[in-house]
């Protein structure tokens, strides 16, 4: 259990293949925090948790109320 992945960071690289298979660009939005808890099978904390950990590493930009 030493390799366990953190549920977040799961999804932050799940966040990071959708972007790589849809051939996204800078400035394309990504999916409603909503589709990506179902796209992604985990809950809308953890999908909060991973967008923020890939925001803080300019991966992701968030705007208030535009959007991710």
């Amino acid at each position: 259990m030493a390799n366990r992945i953190p549920l977040a960071q799961r999804a932050a690289e799940g966040i990071l293949d959708y972007i790589r298979t849809n051939d996204m660009k800078p400035g394309d939005r990504l999916p409603t925090e909503q589709e990506l808890t179902q796209l992604l099978e985990v809950g809308r904390g953890t999908v909060r948790e991973a967008v923020q950990s890939l925001a803080s590493r300019n991966i992701l930009e968030v705007r208030q109320g535009a959007g991710t």
